[in-house]
Protein backbone atom coordinates (compact mmCIF):
# COMPACT_ATOMS: atom_id res chain seq x y z
CA UNK A 1 0.00 0.00 0.00
CA UNK A 2 1.59 3.37 -0.97
CA UNK A 3 1.54 6.35 1.49
CA UNK A 4 -1.10 8.86 1.00
CA UNK A 5 0.12 12.45 0.78
CA UNK A 6 -1.70 14.89 2.66
CA UNK A 7 -4.75 16.77 0.39
CA UNK A 8 -3.53 20.33 -0.65
CA UNK A 9 -5.87 22.78 -0.33
CA UNK A 10 -7.87 24.02 -3.71
CA UNK A 11 -7.74 27.87 -1.94
CA UNK A 12 -4.49 29.29 -0.53
CA UNK A 13 -5.35 29.32 3.61
CA UNK A 14 -5.63 33.35 4.54
CA UNK A 15 -6.31 35.04 7.90
CA UNK A 16 -9.32 36.94 7.34
CA UNK A 17 -10.17 39.46 10.73
CA UNK A 18 -14.14 39.69 10.53
CA UNK A 19 -16.83 41.05 12.82
CA UNK A 20 -17.63 38.43 16.00
CA UNK A 21 -21.05 38.73 15.17
CA UNK A 22 -20.51 37.13 11.39
CA UNK A 23 -19.41 34.09 12.75
CA UNK A 24 -22.06 31.31 13.55
CA UNK A 25 -21.63 28.59 15.81
CA UNK A 26 -22.94 25.19 14.65
CA UNK A 27 -25.83 23.95 15.90
CA UNK A 28 -25.20 20.61 16.41
CA UNK A 29 -21.46 21.23 17.54
CA UNK A 30 -21.05 17.09 19.24
CA UNK A 31 -18.01 18.60 21.21
CA UNK A 32 -19.56 20.23 25.26
CA UNK A 33 -17.80 23.36 26.32
CA UNK A 34 -17.50 24.16 30.02
CA UNK A 35 -16.69 27.65 31.96
CA UNK A 36 -13.17 26.49 32.56
CA UNK A 37 -12.11 26.15 29.29
CA UNK A 38 -13.40 29.23 28.09
CA UNK A 39 -11.71 31.28 31.01
CA UNK A 40 -8.68 29.13 30.07
CA UNK A 41 -8.87 30.14 26.43
CA UNK A 42 -9.88 33.68 27.21
CA UNK A 43 -6.94 34.11 29.44
CA UNK A 44 -4.93 32.49 27.00
CA UNK A 45 -6.16 35.11 24.16
CA UNK A 46 -5.76 37.93 26.59
CA UNK A 47 -1.95 37.07 27.61
CA UNK A 48 -0.39 36.19 24.16
CA UNK A 49 -2.84 37.25 21.46
CA UNK A 50 -5.17 35.55 18.96
CA UNK A 51 -3.09 33.04 17.89
CA UNK A 52 -4.88 30.45 16.34
CA UNK A 53 -7.43 31.55 13.77
CA UNK A 54 -11.41 29.70 13.85
CA UNK A 55 -11.95 27.74 11.08
CA UNK A 56 -15.28 28.25 9.27
CA UNK A 57 -16.80 26.72 6.04
CA UNK A 58 -17.89 28.19 3.03
CA UNK A 59 -21.40 30.23 4.85
CA UNK A 60 -18.91 31.23 8.22
CA UNK A 61 -20.47 28.32 10.56
CA UNK A 62 -17.52 27.57 12.62
CA UNK A 63 -16.11 24.18 12.14
CA UNK A 64 -13.48 24.20 14.51
CA UNK A 65 -13.08 27.25 17.28
CA UNK A 66 -16.31 27.01 19.52
CA UNK A 67 -14.20 27.90 22.30
CA UNK A 68 -12.00 30.78 21.08
CA UNK A 69 -15.54 32.34 19.97
CA UNK A 70 -16.95 32.15 23.25
CA UNK A 71 -13.73 33.02 24.70
CA UNK A 72 -13.39 36.15 21.89
CA UNK A 73 -17.07 37.39 23.18
CA UNK A 74 -16.38 36.84 26.92
CA UNK A 75 -13.09 39.23 26.16
CA UNK A 76 -15.82 41.59 24.63
CA UNK A 77 -13.79 41.62 21.22
CA UNK A 78 -15.19 43.14 17.88
CA UNK A 79 -13.18 40.94 15.73
CA UNK A 80 -12.05 37.89 15.30
CA UNK A 81 -9.80 36.00 12.67
CA UNK A 82 -11.23 32.95 10.81
CA UNK A 83 -9.70 30.96 8.00
CA UNK A 84 -12.44 29.70 5.41
CA UNK A 85 -12.01 25.86 4.80
CA UNK A 86 -13.87 26.43 1.28
CA UNK A 87 -12.30 23.03 -0.15
CA UNK A 88 -14.38 21.31 2.03
CA UNK A 89 -17.14 18.93 1.15
CA UNK A 90 -20.34 19.63 3.82
CA UNK A 91 -19.24 15.65 4.64
CA UNK A 92 -15.57 16.66 5.18
CA UNK A 93 -16.62 19.37 7.59
CA UNK A 94 -18.87 17.14 9.84
CA UNK A 95 -16.02 14.53 9.47
CA UNK A 96 -13.36 17.59 9.92
CA UNK A 97 -15.23 18.45 13.15
CA UNK A 98 -15.70 15.90 14.75
CA UNK A 99 -11.62 14.52 13.90
CA UNK A 100 -10.26 17.76 14.80
CA UNK A 101 -11.94 17.53 18.43
CA UNK A 102 -11.10 13.75 18.49
CA UNK A 103 -7.01 13.97 18.08
CA UNK A 104 -6.31 15.86 20.98
CA UNK A 105 -7.55 13.34 23.28
CA UNK A 106 -4.87 10.82 22.28
CA UNK A 107 -2.34 13.12 23.47
CA UNK A 108 -0.91 13.17 26.92
CA UNK A 109 1.28 15.79 29.12
CA UNK A 110 5.46 14.57 29.62
CA UNK A 111 5.14 15.09 33.48
CA UNK A 112 9.12 16.08 33.61
CA UNK A 113 9.20 17.85 30.67
CA UNK A 114 6.49 19.98 31.62
CA UNK A 115 7.86 20.80 34.89
CA UNK A 116 10.73 22.12 33.31
CA UNK A 117 9.04 24.01 30.92
CA UNK A 118 7.20 25.68 33.56
CA UNK A 119 10.24 26.26 35.10
CA UNK A 120 11.41 28.16 32.11
CA UNK A 121 8.93 30.47 31.67
CA UNK A 122 9.70 33.25 34.39
CA UNK A 123 7.61 35.26 35.32
CA UNK A 124 4.24 34.36 32.93
CA UNK A 125 1.26 34.11 35.01
CA UNK A 126 -0.59 30.83 33.82
CA UNK A 127 -3.23 30.76 36.62
CA UNK A 128 -6.09 30.94 33.88
CA UNK A 129 -5.08 27.45 32.93
CA UNK A 130 -5.64 26.12 36.65
CA UNK A 131 -1.98 24.81 36.11
CA UNK A 132 -1.43 23.83 40.09
CA UNK A 133 -4.49 21.27 39.35
CA UNK A 134 -3.88 20.02 36.07
CA UNK A 135 -0.54 19.12 37.65
CA UNK A 136 -2.52 17.34 40.49
CA UNK A 137 -3.98 15.09 37.64
CA UNK A 138 -0.80 14.16 35.86
CA UNK A 139 0.55 13.33 38.99
CA UNK A 140 -2.31 10.84 39.99
CA UNK A 141 -2.40 9.66 36.01
CA UNK A 142 1.52 9.09 36.12
CA UNK A 143 0.91 7.18 39.65
CA UNK A 144 -1.66 5.36 38.43
CA UNK A 145 0.41 4.16 35.29
CA UNK A 146 3.07 3.16 37.23
CA UNK A 147 0.91 0.82 39.43
CA UNK A 148 -0.95 -0.72 36.31
CA UNK A 149 2.84 -1.58 35.57
CA UNK A 150 3.63 -2.70 38.90
CA UNK A 151 0.46 -4.86 38.66
CA UNK A 152 1.74 -6.49 35.21
CA UNK A 153 4.91 -7.37 36.60
CA UNK A 154 3.57 -8.64 39.60
CA UNK A 155 1.98 -11.84 37.58
CA UNK A 156 5.54 -12.79 37.79
CA UNK A 157 7.12 -11.41 41.06
CA UNK A 158 4.46 -11.01 44.00
CA UNK A 159 4.40 -14.48 45.22
CA UNK A 160 7.03 -14.79 48.24
CA UNK A 161 7.66 -18.30 47.17
CA UNK A 162 9.87 -18.66 43.94
CA UNK A 163 7.38 -18.21 41.12
CA UNK A 164 7.04 -20.79 37.77
CA UNK A 165 8.39 -18.26 34.75
CA UNK A 166 6.46 -19.88 32.14
CA UNK A 167 6.46 -18.11 28.52
CA UNK A 168 3.32 -16.72 27.13
CA UNK A 169 4.21 -14.92 24.25
CA UNK A 170 7.38 -13.89 21.77
CA UNK A 171 10.22 -13.20 22.94
CA UNK A 172 10.33 -9.09 22.95
CA UNK A 173 13.13 -7.08 21.45
CA UNK A 174 15.10 -5.47 23.49
CA UNK A 175 14.58 -2.02 22.59
CA UNK A 176 11.26 -3.23 23.60
CA UNK A 177 12.25 -3.84 27.72
CA UNK A 178 13.27 -0.17 28.14
CA UNK A 179 13.60 3.89 27.30
CA UNK A 180 16.32 6.30 27.66
CA UNK A 181 14.05 9.04 25.99
CA UNK A 182 14.13 11.14 28.88
CA UNK A 183 17.53 10.27 30.44
CA UNK A 184 19.22 11.35 27.19
CA UNK A 185 16.98 14.35 26.78
CA UNK A 186 18.54 15.85 30.75
CA UNK A 187 21.65 14.41 29.62
CA UNK A 188 22.25 16.65 26.45
CA UNK A 189 20.57 19.56 28.65
CA UNK A 190 23.12 19.02 31.46
CA UNK A 191 26.13 18.93 28.59
CA UNK A 192 25.00 22.07 27.59
CA UNK A 193 25.57 24.06 30.48
CA UNK A 194 29.57 22.88 30.43
CA UNK A 195 29.55 22.07 34.22
CA UNK A 196 32.42 21.31 36.15
CA UNK A 197 33.58 17.43 35.07
CA UNK A 198 32.74 16.08 38.94
CA UNK A 199 29.59 17.60 38.83
CA UNK A 200 28.47 16.60 35.14
CA UNK A 201 29.56 13.26 35.64
CA UNK A 202 26.83 13.31 38.98
CA UNK A 203 24.16 14.81 37.22
CA UNK A 204 24.37 12.60 34.36
CA UNK A 205 24.30 9.44 36.60
CA UNK A 206 21.37 11.23 37.83
CA UNK A 207 19.78 11.54 35.02
CA UNK A 208 19.74 7.75 34.46
CA UNK A 209 17.14 7.59 37.35
CA UNK A 210 14.56 8.53 34.70
CA UNK A 211 15.09 5.80 32.45
CA UNK A 212 11.63 3.21 32.33
CA UNK A 213 11.67 -0.10 32.07
CA UNK A 214 8.63 -2.35 31.07
CA UNK A 215 8.84 -5.02 33.55
CA UNK A 216 5.91 -6.88 31.92
CA UNK A 217 7.84 -7.33 28.85
CA UNK A 218 11.31 -7.57 30.94
CA UNK A 219 9.59 -10.84 32.99
CA UNK A 220 8.79 -12.19 29.51
CA UNK A 221 12.39 -11.79 28.21
CA UNK A 222 13.58 -13.37 31.26
CA UNK A 223 11.68 -16.89 29.89
CA UNK A 224 12.87 -16.98 26.60
CA UNK A 225 16.79 -16.13 28.09
CA UNK A 226 19.90 -18.12 28.67
CA UNK A 227 20.60 -19.09 32.56
CA UNK A 228 23.39 -16.80 32.63
CA UNK A 229 21.33 -14.36 31.37
CA UNK A 230 18.98 -15.07 34.24
CA UNK A 231 20.67 -14.95 36.82
CA UNK A 232 22.31 -11.66 35.54
CA UNK A 233 18.83 -9.86 36.06
CA UNK A 234 17.75 -11.61 39.12
CA UNK A 235 20.78 -10.17 41.07
CA UNK A 236 19.92 -6.81 38.42
CA UNK A 237 16.64 -7.05 40.23
CA UNK A 238 14.69 -6.75 37.25
CA UNK A 239 12.99 -10.06 37.90
CA UNK A 240 12.61 -10.99 41.77
CA UNK A 241 12.83 -15.25 42.11
CA UNK A 242 14.28 -15.30 45.83
CA UNK A 243 12.05 -13.01 48.10
CA UNK A 244 14.18 -13.09 51.13
CA UNK A 245 17.19 -13.01 48.47
CA UNK A 246 16.02 -9.20 47.38
CA UNK A 247 15.43 -8.39 50.64
CA UNK A 248 19.28 -9.23 51.63
CA UNK A 249 20.57 -7.06 48.69
CA UNK A 250 18.36 -4.05 49.35
CA UNK A 251 16.26 -4.08 46.90
CA UNK A 252 12.98 -4.18 48.82
CA UNK A 253 11.34 -2.94 52.27
CA UNK A 254 9.46 -5.03 54.60
CA UNK A 255 7.22 -4.10 57.57
CA UNK A 256 8.24 -5.13 61.29
CA UNK A 257 5.57 -6.98 60.49
CA UNK A 258 6.42 -9.10 57.65
CA UNK A 259 10.31 -9.59 59.13
CA UNK A 260 8.91 -11.19 61.96
CA UNK A 261 6.86 -13.14 59.78
CA UNK A 262 10.14 -14.49 58.57
CA UNK A 263 12.06 -14.66 61.39
CA UNK A 264 9.44 -17.22 63.04
CA UNK A 265 9.24 -19.20 59.96
CA UNK A 266 13.21 -19.82 60.14
CA UNK A 267 13.10 -20.56 63.91
CA UNK A 268 10.59 -22.71 63.73
CA UNK A 269 12.76 -24.43 60.60
CA UNK A 270 15.79 -24.43 63.38
CA UNK A 271 13.71 -26.34 65.73
CA UNK A 272 12.20 -28.87 63.34
CA UNK A 273 15.95 -29.87 62.24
Amino acid sequence: MSKSTPKKPNTPTQIEWVPVESVTPYARNPRKIGADAISAVAGSIKEFGFKSPIIVDKDRVIINGHTRLKAAQQLGLKEVPIVVASDLTPEQVRAYRIADNRSAEFSKWDEDFLKVELDDIGDIDLSFCNVDEMLAEIEEQSNQERQEQITEGEKYTSKIDAPMYEPKGENPKISELYSIEKSKTFIERIKEQKLEQELEEFLIYAAHRHNIFNYGKIAEFYCHASKETQEIMEDLALIIVDYKKALKMGYAKVSKELDEVFLSEESEKEVGK
